[in-house]
């Protein structure tokens, strides 16, 4: 039975619902769709009998690290984002996406009292056109890197931002 647990809670936050298709999988038949979806609203049909569930407005990444000041400022940095007006010593620092620069819509940055254990699930990827002058630039500004993969046409390299957090620079050397 497939179920989606983060959907109902992602509408209640955003005090609205939306829709977006639900797609198909062989093991979940459509007559089994009421039966298998009461934690649910009674889904809208569109189209041929078309299933919708609800989604979210936009989506934000959100870093976690001791010093929010000091991720923005090294982000900011090496992807264009502008920092958003915020209090001093606040617990969120957000850097937005200008119009004519490709990347998500912003990047906010989380103060948390625990330090960083483990790999991380999640992380950025920078493609580029040529990868050692950034990675040069992002290592000067407090980067570490952890590993480098050459897979022939491009170069992976591993590193972590000044709190720890994995990313990836991809591209020729």
């Amino acid at each position: 039975m497939l179920r989606y647990p983060y959907t109902e809670n992602l509408s209640r936050s955003c005090g609205q619902r939306f829709a977006t298709p639900l797609m198909d999988y062989p093991h979940q038949h459509r007559e089994d769709w009421k039966d298998q979806n009461h934690m649910y609203d009674t889904p809208t049909t569109t189209g041929a009998d078309r299933k919708v569930l609800a989604f979210p407005l936009r989506i934000g990444v959100t870093i976690d690290c001791p010093d929010p000041d000091l991720g923005a400022t090294f982000w900011e940095r090496f992807l264009g984002y502008q920092r958003r007006p915020h209090s001093e010593g606040s617990t969120y620092v957000t850097v937005d996406c200008p119009e004519n620069v490709a990347g998500p819509p912003h990047l906010t940055f989380q103060r948390v009292p625990e330090t960083k254990t483990g790999k991380a699930r999640v992380h950025l990827d920078l493609f580029v056109d040529n990868a050692q002058p950034l990675t040069r630039q992002m290592l000067a500004a407090g980067a570490h890197q952890i590993s480098v993969t050459d897979a022939g046409e491009w170069t992976t390299r591993v590193l972590t931002d000044p709190a720890g957090n994995e990313f990836c620079v991809i591209g020729p050397d």
